[in-house]
């Protein structure tokens, strides 16, 4: 062909890993069967007659040009062992031949006849109607009187090839046994791609029947009775062409019978059924022109002319030209779902040319070179043009040339919008790749990760259960040695913070840091942590205990029943607890690093890993509290993936398809580590606030509106349950006849809470005349329900499920179970309709605009949502994807709710709410991002396109371009750059000045320094504290004068505290409240007011 091998290749990008893994198989799939077809092809098409069953499969296996060595496991083999190999071949090839007689694939993939390159003849048919060729006319018979040769012809055609296409073909290899002979001499002697997969199967020949034989095993029954397609056509040709009525079920059967005797050369008839012989079946080649018609699955109107089919020209010189030998035609799939040694040899294998295809997910944009790539295909258009420009970038390095191809779907707006703009997509504005550095919760587990490389702990690169004491599951405690090593002495303390400020001098993140100039970044935070390193460690191994006790709960309970000699060996009670034991055991190896992969660093539980997913350490790749689905291959293997929760709702949803590894598995099962719990929830239609078993939720307050939900709260109808692991069972390989994702589609509804109400904090938006426009809530740790249903409206939009099993019911079998409920009155009450819910606690800001902020219509709302969330992505430089928004509440004007989408904090949207800045900041760049000028008259904002990719459509959000429309929120941007921001802390119901009221009333009015404090930060607009003279627990002895929160509290020491006594007594009293956990804070009247309230700037934050 004139191209290396090395040079033969082509990288194909996908938007989702599963895409990738059907694309790879339906390739494949692809491959093999066009070029068994091609090796038909050339068999027939130099033969000088047609050929039968007893030549083709051999000829076939001639034309594949294979040696023993590329079907047979056993390499090398010679002489008549290798004759063996051949023979088991030609059996698997004579499969797929006759399953190819079925000619189903039209659409996607259409056989040799289809493309008129293959005439199926019946052996002496022609000859036997018009005595041609010396040959005994035998159709001279009463049932096909009228018609003349020609029609004879053409009518017993039609009816063979009702049999062929419905594969009721007799073959001494499709009996039963002959069928498991075959499999099994497969499987064991021919590898991939020549051979049967788990999933694979060949199947008995079925049979046609004109009366019902009503026989228990009907799985492989065709119709040809009265009211079948065959039937309609039988009637209506007889009709037609020789005037002739059949005018009922009894006389149709009457004539089939004779009929069917009649053409006993091509068919066998056994025990009520009809088969044609598979031995009466001629392959010949083509003439590439004509398709002969299906007259019994197309039917005409009366008066209507036929129109010939067309052959499928592409696959016509597809059949005729792909390589059949010589040539590597493979494809593989690279993903996060293939392991890590797989993903790093299919690289390796692909830079070298040993296969030529690769598909993959966007984890091949970056950081992996492929050498000598000279084509780049995209099944899709990429989400932006930085996708677009990293992925054509794999091709053509070194000046060399390249294509790139990207395939575009019109019907999909996204997709359609750059077929009729290409130029924006491939010389579009590419977006750096952002990330807010200046970043709490970064900083903080980069701190963590300092201490560690200072202070390793040797157990922890072992495993979780080498740190851990778990032998009371009730009492899971950090082993001494762990302990002890999680300890920092002052001195350490100190080499730890001077570690941690070198990284920190950075020249770029100090420029950064003196840019924003974080509040939070102060002496006393790095002490903090330091001070909470060991608790916050033991803390983040909760989740594994808890899931250590599910699972050894779980084991000890099924050993009680399967001990318990009331029980039969095989009664239902301990089959259901050997389940239930086995399941349990699967999470406890999986919990101990029992079953670890090949790459231990893999396991979801490997400690570094683990650590990074709870937030404890940095992780930018890791799930936090992911969902598992369990892969069970018909083999014995088994493979976890794993998906962040809100993904899995529906990706692991009842009955949905996941394509991994070449193969299908389908959702059948839940694994239950406890006993199902209902759960019920209520929620404010208004606000989208929901409340879970909360009987008595009429009785509470709504936390956005503080109205009552006296009457007010709606029940979210049917049994919801949590979401678990899931059980997906392999159902079949991946084919040819799929080029996209079969999927269910559910629907998901979203709600929120918050599990301490007390810690939102809230920031008024006023009118320069104090009009009150909108309020903007910070909900720290909120927590987000998503409720999946079904889109099928019975049994409240719930999902069929067993309640003992854990299996999800499909259809076929629930109309089963409800008729034979009489029966089995057992199973079929252990049928419930459920819903699944997933949770998550993110960060979230909920934004409630009142009347005034006139967003007035539901397209305006959630327009404003688009551009404030982009906005907010362009000034803290956050993807988009790290950030949700949901439209929330019902009514004409509904609230927004934004949230953190990526795993652990991004500490921006507090941000919004606590610094005005950055909310005018926000608010601008919303407002630059609609419009490009300061002001716009009412003509020029009519003239403004609705919405476009210029501002703010993109590939996110696809599904709401038709109602999103920047003309209706000029006036509400205009309001917001206007508005005054006054900000309420966290369970602050008063304005600012009443707090500062409050508070001084509150005070110790005999103290002039409690005075001056609590002066000095109203003066200069800090933030104030939230109690004076708080009522403290006696056991402590003490009286702080002001309190943050419930853990930070203020002294302010005048002269009285100068006295030594005095001074003994605080810090021994103070001491007692650091060692209970207190951050103190004592402000000393001599040491200048404002050098204090500097050094703890985290706390005295500005609120205007």
């Amino acid at each position: 062909m004139g191209i290396e091998q090395n040079d033969r290749k082509v990288l194909t990008f996908v938007d989702a890993r599963q895409d990738a893994a059907l694309q790879a198989g339906h390739f494949n799939d692809f491959i093999r069967i066009g070029k068994i077809r091609s090796a038909i092809w050339n068999a027939i098409k130099d033969s000088a007659e047609p050929i039968d069953n007893t030549r083709i499969a051999r000829m076939v296996l001639d034309n594949l040009h294979l040696e023993v060595n590329d079907y047979s496991i056993r390499q090398g083999l010679r002489g008549g062992r290798a004759n063996d190999m051949k023979n088991i071949m030609e059996r698997y090839l004579s499969t797929i031949i006759y399953d190819d007689l079925a000619g189903n694939w039209t659409v996607i993939m259409p056989n040799l006849e289809d493309c008129a390159l293959l005439n199926i003849g019946y052996k002496y048919l022609h000859d036997e109607i018009t005595g041609e060729n010396n040959s005994e006319r035998l159709y001279d018979i009463p049932e096909l009187e009228g018609l003349d040769d020609e029609q004879k012809e053409e009518f017993i055609t039609q009816i063979l090839d009702y049999l062929r296409h419905k594969l009721c073909i007799y073959s001494s290899e499709r009996t039963i046994q002959a069928v498991k002979d075959t499999s099994k001499a497969v499987r064991e002697n021919l590898k991939a791609p020549w051979t049967l997969d788990e999933s694979d199967t060949i199947d008995e020949a079925n049979e046609l029947f004109i009366t019902n034989p009503r026989r228990r095993n009907a799985y492989n029954l065709e119709s040809g009775g009265y009211r079948s397609k065959l039937g309609f056509f039988i009637r209506d040709y007889i009709e037609k062409n020789t005037g002739r009525t059949i005018k009922n079920e009894e006389e149709y059967t009457h004539y089939m019978t004779s009929l069917f005797e009649a053409l006993s050369n091509f068919i066998i008839h056994e025990n009520g059924t009809y088969q044609l012989d598979y031995g009466s079946i001629l392959w010949q080649a083509g003439d590439k022109q004509h398709i002969r018609r299906d007259l019994v699955r197309y039917r005409i109107l009366e008066g209507g002319n036929w129109l010939d089919k067309e052959p499928n020209h592409y696959f016509q010189q597809f059949y005729q030209n792909i390589p059949l030998k010589d040539v590597c035609l493979e494809a593989k799939d690279h993903t996060g779902q293939v392991s890590k040694e797989d993903r790093e040899n299919r690289e390796q294998d692909f830079r070298e040319g040993k296969f030529p295809v690769l598909y993959c997910s966007p984890t091949m944009e970056l950081g992996i070179d492929i050498k000598d790539l000279s084509v780049v295909g995209m099944r899709n258009v990429p989400p932006t043009p930085a996708n677009y420009t990293q992925r054509a970038g794999r091709a053509g390095r070194s000046g060399q040339a390249a294509l790139v191809y990207t395939y575009c779907r019109p019907r999909n707006s996204h997709e359609n919008y750059y077929l009729t703009h290409p130029e924006k997509m491939v010389k579009g504005e590419v977006k750096a790749p952002r990330m807010e550095l200046v970043n709490e919760e970064l900083f903080r587990t980069h701190l963590h990760s300092t201490i560690l490389a200072l202070c390793p702990i040797t157990e922890l690169s072992d495993g979780i259960k080498d740190l851990v004491d778990y032998k009371d599951i009730n009492n899971i405690t950090l082993k001494d040695e762990v302990r002890v090593a999680l300890q920092l002495t002052p001195e350490r303390k100190e080499q730890i913070k001077q570690a941690f400020k070198q990284i920190m001098s950075d020249t770029f993140l100090k420029e950064r840091m003196k840019d924003e100039q974080p509040i939070w970044f102060t002496e006393h935070w790095l002490n903090n942590i330091l001070t909470n390193y060991e608790y916050d460690f033991d803390r983040a191994l909760d989740r594994w205990r808890s899931l250590y006790k599910q699972a050894q709960t779980q084991i000890e309970e099924a050993n009680l029943v399967i001990k318990n000699r009331i029980y039969g060996e095989n009664s239902k009670e301990k089959r259901d607890a050997h389940m239930k034991q086995q399941r349990g055991e699967s999470l406890r190896d999986l919990l101990l690093g029992g079953k670890q992969l090949k790459n231990k660093e893999e396991s979801e539980f490997y400690p570094y890993r683990y650590l990074a997913s709870e937030g404890f350490l940095p992780g930018y790749n890791f799930t936090k509290l992911p969902q598992r689905a369990l892969l069970q291959y018909k083999s014995d293997k088994v493979e976890y993936l794993s998906r962040p929760k809100r993904l899995a709702l529906s990706e692991f949803g009842p009955q949905n398809i996941i394509y991994n590894n070449g193969g299908k598995f389908r959702i059948t099962r839940m694994q239950m580590l406890s006993e199902v719990l209902p759960h019920k929830f209520f929620y404010n239609p208004k606000t989208g606030v929901v409340y879970k078993d909360e009987e008595n939720a009429e009785h509470h307050t709504d936390i956005i509106t503080g109205e009552s939900l006296d009457n007010n709260v709606e029940l979210i109808k049917g049994m919801c349950i949590e979401a678990q692991d899931m059980v997906a069972t392999e159902t079949e390989k991946i084919t040819c006849q799929e080029e996209e994702r079969s999927r269910k589609y559910y629907q998901t509804k979203t709600f929120f809470s918050s599990d301490d109400p007390r810690s939102i904090s809230e920031c008024e938006l006023l009118s320069p005349h104090g009009e009150h426009l909108a309020n903007i809530r910070y909900i720290p740790s909120c927590r987000l329900t998503y409720i999946l249903e079904s889109r099928n409206d019975n049994n409240a939009n719930g999902f069929a499920f067993d309640t003992k099993t854990g299996d999800w019911i499909s259809n076929e079998r629930l109309a089963r179970i409800q008729e034979e409920a009489d029966k089995n009155p057992e199973e079929a009450d252990r049928i419930k309709f459920v819903k699944l819910f997933t949770e998550t606690t993110a960060n979230a800001i909920y934004i409630q605009p009142l009347k005034a902020l006139l967003l007035d219509k539901k397209e305006a709302v959630r327009t404003f949502l688009y551009a404030f969330k982009q906005a907010i992505e362009d000034v803290f430089q956050i993807e988009g994807s790290e950030m949700g928004a949901e439209v929330m509440g019902e009514g004409t004007t509904p609230n927004i709710l934004i949230y953190e989408n990526a795993e652990g904090s991004l500490g921006v949207l507090s941000r919004l709410v606590h610094e005005p800045d950055a909310y005018r900041e926000v608010v601008q760049r919303a407002y630059d991002i609609c419009y490009n000028k300061p002001e716009l008259t009412q003509d020029e904002l009519n003239e403004l396109t609705p919405a476009d990719y210029s501002n703010l459509l993109n590939y996110y959000n696809q599904p709401y371009h038709q109602q999103i429309d920047i003309r209706l929120i000029y006036r509400t941007l205009k309001l917001m750059q206007e508005a005054k921001v006054e900000l309420h802390r966290a369970g602050q119901t008063l304005s600012y000045d009443e707090q500062y009221a409050a508070l001084e009333a509150a005070r110790d009015h005999n103290s002039s320094t409690e005075y001056e404090f609590l002066k000095y930060l109203h003066d200069h607009h800090l933030r104030l504290p939230d109690k004076a003279q708080p009522m403290f627990p006696e056991e402590y002895y003490v009286q702080p004068d002001f309190m943050y929160g419930e853990r930070i509290v203020v002294f302010c020491d005048g002269t009285p505290h100068d006295r030594p006594e005095i001074q003994e007594d605080d810090r021994e009293k103070r001491e007692v409240l650091e060692d209970a956990g207190f951050v103190v804070l004592a402000w000393h009247y001599a040491t200048p007011l404002a050098d204090f309230i500097n050094h703890y700037s985290d706390i005295f934050t500005p609120v205007k």
